[in-house]
């Protein structure tokens, strides 16, 4: 479990006192991001997690996911988004589909919404995915 994301924090621009809103970042919970015009910014719920399987038959039919969390978006800067998760696989035999996927791939990066004055919050980096036999007795990566 990933830990709370960033608040972000409120500042004021020289000229003409206008509030320069950030996203706050992904995590558990997401960080709070900071109102503009009665708008905020909060980070999504959530990191990429881990997810640990055992199985004497493993069969994936479809999709496992293990996905970071997007920040938020902000006026002036968006806020970070959350890493993938971890995803291990132990099982004695393999049946899966061929079109099966396991993906922990991180959140996504988040917007600046003042176009040319604002920056985007940075994407979660990918997580990690490890299957593999141990039919033997012995871990083999697939």
């Amino acid at each position: 479990m990933g830990g709370a994301g960033g608040a972000s924090r409120e500042g004021n621009g020289h000229s003409n006192n206008a509030t320069r809103g950030a996203g706050g970042g992904a995590g558990n919970p997401g960080g709070s991001g900071w109102a503009v015009r009665g708008t905020s910014y909060n980070g999504s719920n959530g990191t990429g997690g881990l997810l640990i399987i055992y199985a004497s038959e493993f069969k994936n039919r479809n999709l496992i996911t293990a996905t970071g969390s997007a920040g938020g978006d902000g006026w002036r800067a968006g806020g970070g988004a959350s890493g993938g998760g971890s995803i291990n696989i132990f099982y004695n035999k393999n049946t899966s589909s061929s079109t099966s996927s396991i993906i922990a791939n991180g959140g996504n990066a988040s917007n600046g919404l003042r176009s040319g004055e604002s920056a985007g919050g940075g994407a979660g980096g990918n997580g990690t995915v490890t299957k593999g036999s141990i039919s033997t007795g012995e871990f083999k990566v697939e």
